[in-house]
């Protein structure tokens, strides 16, 4: 082979070589420019957390997400946990972000304090005083209870005392609408124990409820009082009040000492006079029952009219009721006999007639 040639296949692989090897160190770098992917810290739930949960480093964790994947406004720092609720129900793995989460300022559940409930009472503008309640401030509720099935008598009773305002129109705090007056109280949400929850709905149902505003200095005078009304003792409390208006003397000295309330109370007995005698009044009257004298009657029908004879207990001969003698049969019958009635007790009849026969001799005719 001549040397020319044999150069020019050296310089071809020489340069086959050179190719081959930026080729792979090409390839190589694409390769590991492709494994180094960008990531951003996110927190996730670690369990699945319920609404109104308080987010802690207990119950989130933090994981390396791809900046491309992660969604706006994820929550990257422990930080923003600080202090913050969930708006919504989340489940574990899924990332925490701020739009899902509330401060405890914007969640009024939060301000209950344990052991008591919120409930909403609907009221007028005369009923909140004057609508002067304001949420904070302290009210005692009055029920007016007018007489009824349940209720013996139209009376007042303070059944809670030193109850605080939650809320005035769902407002947890001191507002005023546009013109800088105060807001109308419409619905009035009250912060008070379990049981006197079923006080207040109770004691809806049975009349209307007022408020009557505190002073501020005067909630520690009766602080105990709020606590005493539940549904025992006010429904133990109307019978007590029956038994007291069944009797006269308690009532008479109660008119005695109001006169106003003696006039309620006759006003009360004149409308209950005025329904019992108009029931009375009503009553049909009964007719006094008067019982046949006779015990069977006949009636004889002829071409010249009728005539009705009827038999007395104990009588032979029979007594014509109405119609004309002239109607009656000229030839009567030759034998007439009258149905027996039989005025033994049971068991005295003679075993040897099964019934007895009162013969009436013939009339001959003239």
């Amino acid at each position: 082979m001549r040397a020319k040639s044999l150069i020019l296949i050296f310089i071809a692989l020489g340069c086959g070589l050179v190719a081959s090897i930026g080729i792979s160190q090409i390839m190589e770098k694409d390769v590991a420019t492709a494994n180094v992917i960008e990531t951003v810290d996110v927190y996730v739930a670690r369990t699945d957390l319920d609404i109104n949960t308080r987010l802690s480093a207990e119950n989130v964790k933090l994981e390396q997400w791809p900046k491309g994947k992660t969604p706006g406004g994820v929550v990257s720092q422990l930080e923003q946990l600080e202090d913050k609720y969930s708006l919504h129900r989340m489940y574990a793995g899924e990332p925490i972000l701020v739009r899902k989460l509330s401060d405890q300022a914007t969640g009024p559940s939060h301000t209950i304090p344990p052991g008591y409930r919120v409930t909403t009472v609907r009221v007028q503008v005369d009923e909140a005083g004057g609508g002067l309640a304001k949420p904070g401030d302290r009210v005692d509720i009055i029920a007016f209870l007018r007489k009824s099935r349940d209720v013996p008598v139209t009376m007042t009773k303070t059944i809670l005392r030193n109850v605080r305002v939650f809320a005035v129109n769902d407002q947890t705090e001191r507002s005023l609408d546009d013109k800088g007056r105060s807001v109308t109280v419409k619905t009035l949400s009250l912060l008070v124990k379990r049981d006197q929850v079923e006080t207040l709905t109770l004691a809806t149902e049975l009349g209307r409820l007022r408020m009557s505003l505190r002073r501020p200095g005067d909630e520690a005078d009766d602080e105990s009082s709020s606590t005493d009304s539940n549904v025992t003792s006010l429904v133990s409390w109307l019978p007590q009040l029956a038994d007291d208006v069944s009797d006269p003397a308690p009532q008479a000295t109660s008119s005695a000492r109001n006169p106003f309330l003696g006039f309620l109370d006759d006003l009360e007995r004149s409308k209950d006079a005025g329904k019992k005698a108009a029931v009375v009044d009503q009553i049909p009257v009964q007719q006094p029952v008067v019982e046949d004298p006779f015990v069977h009657r006949m009636v004889v029908i002829t071409n010249h009219g009728t005539v009705t004879y009827g038999w007395k207990s104990g009588a032979v001969a029979p007594q014509m009721l109405n119609g004309n003698e002239a109607n009656a049969p000229l030839v009567p019958p030759r034998k007439q006999v009258a149905p027996f009635v039989d005025r033994e007790p049971e068991g005295s009849r003679d075993d040897r007639d099964e019934e007895q026969l009162l013969a009436v001799p013939a009339l001959e005719g003239e």
